[in-house]
């Protein structure tokens, strides 16, 4: 009844095995009690474990244990957030000086409106055990879907503070499994409703968050002065700030999201995000593209690589058969590059051989055969270049970006090691 009536949508049976990458590792035993418990979950599928919220009767004692807990923080995970909406989290977040932590999949960091409390360096700042450690909240709201981060559900899974999630359905969009409280209303409303008593905000609290994360910004500016495009990373957060005002961007699963989430600044331009997050993977990426392209009067991009526009390659014919404009940031690690960030790496023969997934393609003739027009970008003055002719193009346009995974790998790893202990210097000069 769920699923067909009151949120309309697939069901998603999320069976939690080990994940079987290392050769050391195995799945093959399976309690016999699994699959009755699969059968009652079935059963009880439609039991939400939800609060309804009555406003009349509950907005004030909920607004009074607010006041109790100075120090909070909001984290936006991926969805669709109207602009009313971003204008009520605003004006919540400046009211109790909690930070928002934006998830770039959150598509919060890009707007003309006011962008104050927003956290974008959140992936940076809790890898430092010493600010996990000072800075654990008293109390995090979860809204959205799952953060993209594992970095961040790890910090809220280990975080002391009590856990809401808001959301108008009940769906528990909490992997952690620690949100004890879900409440089942509209985001909008219930933050607009809220109104603080005479306790003034904690402005320490939210302030050192803005200053760290700006710190973070800072750093990462100077680190990526004296990097190329080999460094895949840096071709995101070059992207972002290349854009067209008031355009679509798709972002494709796998690398692009994590890179767009770990190193994205804010923009004032109105950039609208696409993402399709969940167990889709990295299939039908190219047809979501053409598909928000071909409804849209504003330009569309994608961000994408080299695997997941190869295994949608035949969506690209709608761009012909339907004369969809498209432009593709295509980053070309090779194929497979995330595993270069996970423990089975070490694993060196059985790595290349298993995981690894060099195309060795040449995309140009690819391009060309589905009537588009192909571009290679090696710095930025050339992917700036490129962006600006392909405004003018109505047809298919493909930016191929080459890039080295396993460099790009140990530049993320150098970046977290010192931007950390640029946090950590701070919060030990300023301990109070």
């Amino acid at each position: 009844d769920i699923a067909l009536n009151i949120d309309p949508g697939p069901v998603h049976f999320n069976f939690p095995f080990e994940k079987p990458f290392e050769p050391d590792t195995f799945t093959d035993n399976i309690d016999e009690n699994f699959f009755e418990k699969v059968k009652n979950t079935i059963k009880d599928i439609s039991k939400k474990k939800s609060v309804s919220f009555s406003f009349d009767s509950s907005i004030k004692k909920f607004s009074d244990t607010l006041n109790e807990k100075r120090k909070g923080i909001i984290i936006c995970g991926f969805i669709n957030y109207g602009k009313e909406f971003q204008k009520a989290l605003i004006n919540f977040s400046e009211k109790f000086g909690y930070p928002i932590f934006a998830d770039g999949a959150s598509g919060l960091r890009y707007s003309t409106k006011a962008q104050k409390n927003i956290i974008v360096n959140y992936n940076t700042l809790i890898r430092s055990e010493l600010f996990s450690q000072k800075y654990d909240p008293e109390i995090i709201f979860l809204v959205g879907g799952a953060p993209t981060s594992n970095q961040l559900q790890d910090f809220i899974k280990k975080s002391r503070a009590e856990k809401i999630i808001i959301n108008e359905f009940g769906d528990k969009n909490d992997p952690t499994l620690t949100a004890k409280k879900i409440l089942n209303v509209n985001p909008v409303s219930f933050f607009y409703s809220l109104k603080p008593n005479k306790i003034k905000p904690d402005n320490d609290w939210v302030n050192n968050l803005i200053h760290l994360d700006k710190i973070v910004g800072d750093f990462k500016k100077s680190f990526f002065q004296n990097i190329n495009y080999s460094f895949e990373s840096l071709v995101v957060n070059d992207l972002i700030e290349l854009l067209p005002n008031k355009c679509n961007l798709m972002i494709s699963n796998s690398l692009p999201i994590r890179d767009v989430d770990f190193f994205s600044e804010c923009s004032t331009k109105e950039i609208k995000l696409f993402t399709n997050r969940g167990a889709s993977g990295i299939d039908g990426i190219n047809s979501t593209a053409l598909g928000i392209a071909s409804v849209s009067k504003e330009l569309t991009y994608l961000l994408t690589g080299d695997l997941a526009f190869y295994h949608d390659l035949t969506g690209l014919h709608n761009s012909i058969i339907f004369n969809i404009p498209l432009t593709v940031i295509l980053i070309n690690n090779s194929g497979g590059g995330i595993f270069y960030s996970l423990p089975v790496s070490r694993f060196g023969k059985i790595f290349r051989q298993n995981f690894l997934t060099p195309l060795k393609l040449d995309f140009r003739k690819i391009v060309k055969a589905f009537g588009g027009i192909y571009y290679i970008a090696t710095e930025r003055k050339k992917l700036k270049e490129a962006l600006r002719q392909s405004a003018n193009n109505k047809r298919l346009n493909v930016i191929e970006i080459k890039t080295d995974a396993k460099l790009s790998s140990r530049y993320r790893s150098l970046f977290w090691q010192s931007a950390t202990k640029e946090v950590d210097r701070y919060i030990n000069d300023h301990q109070s």
